[in-house]
């Protein structure tokens, strides 16, 4: 058995802790001291004569005297992530993650519990007052989170945000109506917006038939924004 001896500022006396046998790294150091004075390891910095150690694969000596130093336990951040619907998700961070560590596990949620398709999304932090201020979090993902946030309870707001294009259609007999739809909507959905009666006819986009027929392909694949779809009946059959 190794025993190391350290002192810990933190504490303010000598420790002595046992390592197995063989050939004991830093990482191990910090294990061991983290599970004796109960601190996370990575808010302890170990130092040799003075020197701060930072290689975690460092070989320990056990006849060296080590000083512990803790940093201050990092204040916590509690996230409530809610839409208007009433799904939500809870998380906590540290003040030194990024606003990306947020996001990833907002995409995470978006994927498993909000099983719907969108284009982008937008979040709104809610004031203790209710007011709302929009988080503009491209602009800030590699910031950190005690950074952007002054409140440590916080509550998020999100909205899924569905592109819509404005489509001008035009009959057989060149009646003109616009209509709308949500992007990722597809060419069936069209149709049944168009005509949920007819069984089969066919379209033609700005003056040429698409290399299909109205099938799963989704609407921003097959149009661009203010298209003119122009319908030829084939012939018409009621369901």
């Amino acid at each position: 058995m190794l025993n190391v001896k350290y002192q810990c500022g933190l504490r303010g006396k000598e420790f002595e802790t046992t390592l197995p046998t063989g050939k004991n790294k830093l990482k191990d150091l910090k294990r061991a001291i983290s599970e004796d004075i109960r601190v996370k390891p990575h808010l302890l910095t170990i130092y040799q004569n003075e020197k701060v150690l930072e290689n975690e694969n460092e070989i320990i000596n056990s006849l060296e005297f080590y000083q512990v130093n803790v940093i201050p336990e990092l204040k916590q951040y509690k996230f409530l992530i809610v839409n208007e619907g009433g799904k939500y998700f809870e998380c906590n961070l540290e003040e030194y993650d990024l606003l990306q560590d947020l996001l990833d596990q907002f995409d995470e949620f978006l994927k498993q519990i909000c099983k719907e398709q969108y284009d982008t999304y937008e979040l709104y932090q809610i004031k203790p007052n209710q007011q709302m201020t929009e988080i503009q979090y491209e602009q800030n993902r590699n910031s950190i989170i005690g950074e952007i946030f002054k409140d440590t309870d916080i509550q998020i707001q999100f909205r899924l945000v569905h592109e819509i294009l404005t489509l001008g259609l035009l009959d057989s007999s060149d009646n003109r109506k616009d209509i709308e739809i949500n992007r990722n909507k597809t060419l069936l959905d069209l149709k049944e917006l168009i005509r949920p009666n007819l069984v089969n006819f066919k379209i033609i986009i700005n003056g040429k038939f698409p290399a299909q027929d109205f099938d799963e392909r989704l609407i921003k694949d097959v149009f661009q924004h203010n298209d003119t779809i122009f319908i030829i009946q084939v012939h018409e059959q009621e369901k």
